[in-house]
């Protein structure tokens, strides 16, 4: 009875966001939040108000939102695709700014957002918010093909693809050029930091220890298909594991 209650209460709090208007007195300065970022927010807010509900009976200490997402994924069995849609959106949401397509992150918000009150408190929404619900295949999603899995790989690292998140090296047993991609939701994406660091702080070529790999393809541009590395985690050679926050430290001093 009480998730079915509060799952009403939840789903009221996204009719109400998505009913919300301002005036434009409340954002003309053009640092100032607009109205759709204050959507988008708010439903964030909404989101980890959702995770932190649902986790909080757990004598766990959750550091980060990412973990307590995690953790509640793997015990309530959420569907990959749903998985998916919640990580994009809490990704897309943290680190909106003026070149977001914040239609696209506003949309994905209404579903996400949805998609997790029905998910964890087994309730379906209303007819009111299935009506304002963007459709699933406004959202890219397709299962991967993976070719293999390898333990170890080395790679000279040559050069980074920000774009796609991949860095592009060759990979020393078969002189083969390969990408490796980073910033993978519930596979690499504690290590965003260190890469970032890593890029700011070295200079390519820098060789890389890859562990856990799962192999897939990546096509590019010009129709070329490559190999891609998801790797679960990356070690500077000779063999300490990325942490290079602390070595960053050290140019600070």
């Amino acid at each position: 009875m009480r998730n079915q209650e509060l799952a009403r209460l939840l789903y009221n709090e996204i009719l109400k966001i998505h009913n919300a208007s301002f005036s434009s007195n409340d954002a003309t300065a053009e640092d100032e939040p607009t109205e759709q970022d204050i959507k988008i927010n708010n439903l964030f807010e909404l989101l980890k108000r959702i995770f932190t509900d649902i986790t909080s009976a757990e004598k766990i200490q959750f550091t980060t939102l990412f973990s307590r997402i995690a953790f509640a994924f793997q015990k309530y069995e959420v569907p990959t695709k749903r998985q998916y849609l919640i990580h994009q959106f809490r990704k897309k949401a943290h680190h909106l700014d003026k070149k977001s397509d914040k239609s696209y992150v506003y949309q994905l918000g209404l579903r996400a957002v949805t998609d997790a009150i029905r998910v964890f408190y087994q309730e379906a929404p209303p007819s009111v918010i299935e009506a304002i619900l963007p459709s699933t295949d406004l959202f890219h999603y397709s299962t991967l093909d993976i070719k293999k899995k390898t333990p170890f790989l080395r790679i000279v690292v040559l050069r980074d693809d920000a774009k796609n998140e991949h860095l592009i090296g060759i990979e020393e047993n078969t002189s083969e050029e390969v990408r490796i991609q980073y910033n993978i939701t519930e596979r690499n994406e504690n290590f965003k930091r260190s890469i970032a660091v890593l890029k700011h702080f070295f200079t390519f070529p820098i060789t890389l220890h890859l562990l856990d790999n799962e192999v897939t393809t990546f096509t590019e541009s010009d129709g070329n298909e490559k190999t891609l590395l998801r790797p679960r985690a990356f070690a500077v050679e000779p063999d300490h594991l990325i942490d290079v926050t602390a070595i960053a430290e050290c140019f600070r001093k």
